[in-house]
């Protein structure tokens, strides 16, 4: 329920500006729930790892080894 919640809210509400000028940019906000980090959950969920990739080594340009084509801003994020 509170990421039906949170959708809504992002997809609804505009943002408050700091500032009297108003924004006409919109921001979309894409969430997996179901994702598990080591570093949250104690284990490494099956979408980082799809049973193979380990996501403790990291590749020779220093990002994690993980089941994705490309790696998040944020890391390897636990959607807790």
């Amino acid at each position: 329920m509170r990421y039906l919640l949170t959708f809504f809210f992002c997809s609804n509400f505009p943002l408050l500006a700091l500032d009297k000028v108003t924004s006409s940019k919109s921001i979309f906000v894409h969430y997996m729930p179901w994702y598990a980090s080591k570093s949250f959950s104690g284990q490494w969920g099956w979408h980082w790892t799809m049973g193979h990739f380990k996501p403790d080594n990291l590749g020779t340009e220093g990002k994690r080894e993980l089941a994705s084509h490309y790696t998040p801003l944020i890391g390897a994020y636990d959607s807790q």
